[in-house]
C-alpha cells in the first residue's frame, strides 16, 4: 500500500516539477528575484571579510562638499585637478573619477588644468563615461582629457524588471571597438593588466555581464568627504592613519541628493557609487559568481523524495513544518554554493516545494474524503443487496423529509418478494449476489433509494409526479417478477405506495405497511390516509425519529461486527472439529495398524501417556503436551508404507529388512507433510529414532541437535518395547526397562532426561 502512495505521490511531484517551470515564466519577477535575494544579507556578512586585504577609499561628493565649497554646482574642474594632486601626492595607486566629463569647459583654462593635473599624475586617473542605447554610441570625455587620463570607464549598470542592480556590465563591442566598465579598468589599472585580460577570468553571461557578489556597503569601507579631501587632510589622517591613501584604489563618487545616483540592490538602497565598488572588489579578490542552475536537478529531486516522505509519514501540521524544514535546508546548501561562488535560481525549489506540497496536500484530503465515502458507502450499503441498511434508510428519509419539493411528491414504496428468500437458499452465494445486483440496478430509479426492510421485503423512497407513481410501482414489480423467473426463482410479487407525510413516524409506518401489504390479495395496492387510521400516530414523537447519521452508521458497523465475530467463532469451531476429526481418522489408523499385531497393540497409546508424564514433570505449557501427544501416537505412523513380511516378522531382522524399516520415519513424514496443523511435530516424528552419540538414524543427529520432544519420545518408545517384548525376546520387567535405559545414557539418550525418566517411572 506505500508503495503505492509512493509512486502516486512521485507522480503527483513530476508533475509540479512541470507547472513550476510553466509558472516560472508567469510568476512576477519581482517575486522570484526578492526570493533569491533572502541569501544575499547572509553571503554579505560572510564575504565581506575577503576585501579587507584591499585598500578602497570612497571619496563622496556629498551634501557637505556641496555646501561649504564656495562654487555653485556644477564645480569648474579645477577642482577635481585640484584633488588629483592631493591624491598623487598621497602615493594613491589608482583613482576612478565617477563623473564624465563631456565636451569642453566653459573656461578653457579648466581643461588646461585638470588636463595638466591628469598628464603629470603618477597615480592612474580613470575617468567616466556613458553608453547611449538608443544612439548605440559612447558619450565619452573631451578628447584632451581622454588623452590625458590613464583610462576611461563605461559607467551604464543594467538593471533587473524589478529595478534592482545584481548585475554589471563587462564591455560593449561596437564594430572594432570594445568599451570596457568603469570596475573592469580600475582593476585593470590597480593591477596594471590590459582590460581584455580581467575580462577573460570574469565568468560572464550571455549578455556580457556578470553577477555582483556584494560584499561592501558603504560602512565597509573608509569613506570621507570630497571637501575634507581638499581641506582637513591632516584632520583626515588623524582619523584613519598617515598613510590611509598610500596605495589604495580611490573613487570618486556623487552621493548628495541632487544626484539622484541611488541604486536599488539586495542589499538595500546604495549609492552608484558602491555598485563599482562591488564590482572592483570582486574582480581583485577574484571571489565571482557563476551561473549553476544545472545543480537545481539534484536539489528539486532530493525536494520531491523528502516531501513525498513527508506525505506519506506526518499529517498536515507536521508536514507543513518538515516542507518549511526541507525549504530551509536546501536555503543554507544555496547559501553554501553562493560562497563557493556558484549561483542558481533557489527561487525554483520555493516555488516548487510550495506548488508540490499545496497539491499533495489537495490529493491526501481529497483521497481522505474519497475514503471517507467509500466508508460510509461500506457502512450504509448492505454488502448481499448493494442496497442502504434500514437504520441509514431511516436517515435519509428524514433528511429528505426537510426538503421543499416543487411539483413533485414523496412516496414511499414497499414490495414484499414472498417466497424469494426460501428460494434463493437453494442458489451459490455468488449466484445470490448476482441477482441482488440485478435487482438494486433494476429498482435504482432517479431521485430514489432503497433498504432491504426484512428478509422478505424492499422498502424505497421515490419523488416523482401524482400522475406517474401508479405506472412505475406497476412497473417495478413486474419487471421483479420477470427478474426473478429468469433467474429460476418463483416469487409472487407485491407491492404497496402512499403518500408521504412528514409528521407520520417512518419507523411505525413502514412496519404498517407491510403488515397491511400481506393481508391484501392485490398485486399493486394505493394506501390511502384512510387505510392506515388507526394504526399510525401522528402525534408520534419525531425526536426520536431523528436519528444522526453517525449514530446510524456506528450501529450499522457495530451490528455488522457482531455478526462478522460470530462467523469467526462459527469457522473456528468448525476448524477445530475438522482438525480433531481428521486427528482421530489418522489415530484409527495408527490403531488399525497396530491392531494387526498383538504386540504392538496399544504401543503408541502408551508412548504417548509416557511422554505426557515426562512433559508434566519438565512443567510444559498446555500446547506444548497437547503437540506432544500427537507427536507420540503419530510417531509409528509411517509403518503403513513397511511391508506385513517386516513388520510382523516373528524373528530378529535382516540388515537389510532394518534399513528397510528405518525409513518409516521419512514415510510418515511425507503424509503429515501437506497438513498445515502438523508442520511443527514433523522433526519431532522424524528425530525420535536418533541417539545422543549421534550413531541413531535417519540423520545422525546428537545431542542438542535433536529436538527435546524427539528425545522424550524415544525414552518412551524404548521402555514401551522392552517392557512389552516380542515372539523372539522376552518381556523386560518395568525395573529391568529403566536399568537398561540408565546404561544407554550418554549414549542413546539424554543423560539428564534419562534421570528425569527413571526417576518419574520409579515414582509411585
Amino acid at each position: 500500500m506505500k508503495n503505492k502512495e509512493y509512486i502516486k505521490f512521485l507522480i503527483i511531484g513530476f508533475f509540479c516539477l512541470l507547472i513550476t517551470y510553466s509558472l516560472a515564466f508567469f510568476t512576477p519577477t519581482k517575486i522570484l528575484q526578492s526570493i533569491n535575494d533572502i541569501s544575499s544579507q547572509y553571503i554579505y556578512s560572510f564575504s565581506r571579510k575577503s576585501v579587507t586585504p584591499f585598500k578602497i577609499v570612497g571619496v563622496a561628493i556629498d551634501e557637505a562638499s556641496l555646501n561649504k565649497i564656495a562654487q555653485r554646482w556644477p564645480w569648474k574642474r579645477s577642482i577635481y585637478a585640484r584633488l588629483i594632486k592631493i591624491l598623487d601626492r598621497e602615493k594613491v595607486n589608482t583613482v576612478g573619477v565617477d563623473f564624465t566629463f563631456v565636451g569642453e569647459a566653459e573656461d578653457k583654462e579648466d581643461d588646461r588644468i585638470l588636463k595638466e593635473a591628469l598628464s603629470v599624475s603618477s597615480s592612474r586617473v580613470v575617468l567616466a563615461y556613458f553608453f547611449d542605447y538608443k544612439k548605440a554610441v559612447p558619450v565619452l570625455p573631451a578628447s584632451e582629457l581622454m588623452e590625458s587620463a590613464y583610462s576611461i570607464g563605461m559607467v551604464n549598470t543594467p538593471q533587473d524588471t524589478d529595478g534592482k542592480v545584481r548585475r554589471l556590465r563587462s564591455h560593449i563591442k561596437l564594430e572594432n571597438s570594445v568599451y570596457y566598465s568603469f570596475p573592469v579598468q580600475i582593476a585593470a589599472s590597480f593591477l596594471g593588466q590590459e582590460p581584455q585580460r580581467i575580462i577573460s577570468s570574469i565568468p560572464l553571461l550571455k549578455d556580457s555581464t556578470f553577477y555582483i557578489n556584494y560584499m561592501i556597503k558603504p560602512k565597509d569601507i573608509i569613506k570621507v568627504s570630497f571637501y575634507d579631501v581638499l581641506e582637513n587632510l591632516d584632520r583626515l589622517k588623524e582619523q584613519y592613519g598617515d598613510s590611509f591613501l598610500s596605495g589604495a584604489v580611490v573613487l570618486v563618487y556623487p552621493e548628495a541628493g541632487i544626484f539622484h545616483d541611488f541604486q536599488q540592490t539586495p542589499l538595500g538602497e546604495m549609492p552608484g557609487g558602491f555598485l563599482h565598488f562591488n564590482g572592483i572588489a570582486e574582480i581583485l579578490s577574484k571571489r565571482f559568481l557563476r551561473e549553476g542552475n544545472y545543480l537545481l536537478i539534484p536539489f528539486l529531486i532530493l525536494s520531491l523524495a523528502l516531501i513525498v516522505c513527508i506525505f506519506l509519514y506526518s499529517n498536515f501540521l507536521i508536514g507543513f513544518l518538515f516542507m518549511l524544514g526541507v525549504v530551509f535546508v536546501n536555503f543554507w546548501f544555496f547559501m553554501l554554493f553562493n560562497l563557493a561562488g556558484v549561483k542558481f535560481d533557489y527561487s525554483r525549489i520555493v516555488l516548487f516545494s510550495a506548488i508540490f506540497f499545496a497539491s499533495g496536500s489537495i490529493y491526501k484530503y481529497l483521497y481522505f474524503l474519497t475514503e471517507l465515502l467509500r466508508i460510509k458507502n461500506k457502512a450504509t450499503l448492505d454488502p448481499l443487496t448493494n442496497l442502504f441498511t434500514i437504520r441509514y434508510f431511516y436517515y435519509r428519509m428524514e433528511l429528505e423529509l426537510k426538503k421543499i419539493f416543487f411539483n413533485k411528491t414523496l412516496f414511499l414504496i414497499f414490495i414484499h418478494t414472498g417466497s424469494f428468500k426460501k428460494e434463493s437458499e437453494e442458489v451459490s452465494l455468488d449466484r445470490t449476489k448476482y441477482i441482488w445486483q440485478q435487482i438494486s440496478s433494476l429498482i435504482s430509479l432517479k431521485n430514489s433509494f432503497w433498504a432491504a426492510y426484512t428478509q422478505e421485503g424492499l422498502v424505497g423512497f421515490l419523488v416523482t409526479s401524482q400522475s406517474k407513481i401508479g405506472s412505475t410501482v406497476h412497473y417495478l414489480r413486474n419487471s421483479l417478477q420477470a427478474l426473478l423467473l429468469e433467474n429460476n426463482i418463483r416469487s409472487n410479487l407485491k407491492a404497496a405506495y402512499l403518500r408521504v407525510k412528514k409528521d407520520y413516524p417512518m419507523r411505525e409506518l413502514i412496519f404498517v405497511v407491510e403488515d397491511e401489504l400481506k393481508k391484501r390479495k392485490e398485486e399493486v395496492v394505493l394506501f390511502s390516509e384512510s387505510d392506515l387510521a388507526g394504526r399510525v400516530l401522528p402525534s408520534y414523537s419525531k425526536t426520536k425519529e431523528g436519528a444522526r447519521l453517525l449514530e446510524s452508521i456506528d450501529e450499522d458497523i457495530e451490528d455488522k461486527n457482531k455478526n462478522l465475530l460470530s462467523l469467526v467463532e462459527e469457522l473456528k469451531r468448525e476448524h477445530i472439529k475438522t482438525k480433531e476429526a481428521f486427528f482421530q481418522i489418522i489415530t484409527s489408523l495408527v490403531n488399525a495398524l497396530e491392531a494387526r499385531d498383538p504386540y504392538t497393540q496399544g504401543h503408541s497409546e502408551r508412548v504417548r501417556s509416557y511422554a505426557l508424564i515426562m512433559a508434566d514433570k519438565l512443567n510444559w505449557h498446555k500446547e506444548e503436551k497437547d503437540k506432544l501427544a500427537k507427536a507420540a501416537l503419530l510417531h509409528d505412523l509411517g509403518k503403513i508404507g513397511i511391508p506385513d513380511s517386516i513388520l510382523h516378522k516373528k524373528s530378529a531382522l535382516t540388515d537389510e529388512e532394518f534399513d528397510f524399516m528405518k525409513k518409516h520415519e521419512l514415510i510418515a513424514t511425507k503424509i503429515l507433510e501437506p497438513l498445515k496443523d502438523f508442520s511443527e511435530i514433523l522433526p519431532w516424528i522424524m528425530y525420535h529414532h536418533e541417539k545422543w552419540n549421534g550413531k541413531g538414524y535417519p540423520y545422525g543427529l546428537s545431542e542438542n541437535a535433536i529436538p527435546e520432544a524427539s528425545q522424550i519420545i524415544s525414552l518412551a518408545d524404548v521402555y514401551d518395547a522392552l517392557t512389552t517384548g516380542r515372539d523372539y525376546k522376552k518381556a523386560f520387567s518395568p525395573s529391568e526397562a529403566l536399568e537398561i535405559i540408565i546404561k544407554d545414557k550418554g549414549t542413546a539418550f539424554n543423560p539428564s532426561l534419562a534421570d528425569i525418566f527413571v526417576n518419574v517411572m520409579r515414582s509411585p
